[in-house]
């Protein structure tokens, strides 16, 4: 999940329905405004909000060219919406209660950074 409250879509700029070259013309976009070496004039908090999109724009391209991973993305999207806390919270809140009634622990998948 990109900056606070922003989905993978809204970072990018880009509809859900958008196609590979949409992607990739909309992160090749983002990248020439924010990438690090291009604001090295910048205030030192603009250079650090840059990276931040910079570096979620980067996660967004590669979460949504890969088919298995905007699949999962965009079901989790539907699930718990924006907020990636939610989906935490939410598995908690499961965990808890299979706990509480002595009965097997399933988790979602979770799609770990590298």
């Amino acid at each position: 999940m990109g900056p606070v409250g922003k989905t993978h879509y809204e970072v990018l700029g880009i509809t859900q329905n958008a196609t590979d070259h949409e992607i990739k013309a909309a992160w090749k976009k983002v990248c020439l405004k924010y990438h690090p070496d291009k604001m090295v004039s910048s205030e030192p908090a603009e250079r650090e909000a840059g990276e931040k999109i910079f570096h979620a724009a980067k996660e967004a391209e590669a979460c949504l060219l890969d088919k298995k991973k905007r699949k999962n993305y965009d079901q989790d999207l539907k699930r718990y919406g924006a907020d990636p806390t939610q989906r935490q919270q939410t598995i908690a809140v499961q965990l808890w209660s299979q706990r509480r009634n002595n009965t097997e622990v399933t988790l979602p998948p979770i799609e770990l950074k590298k």
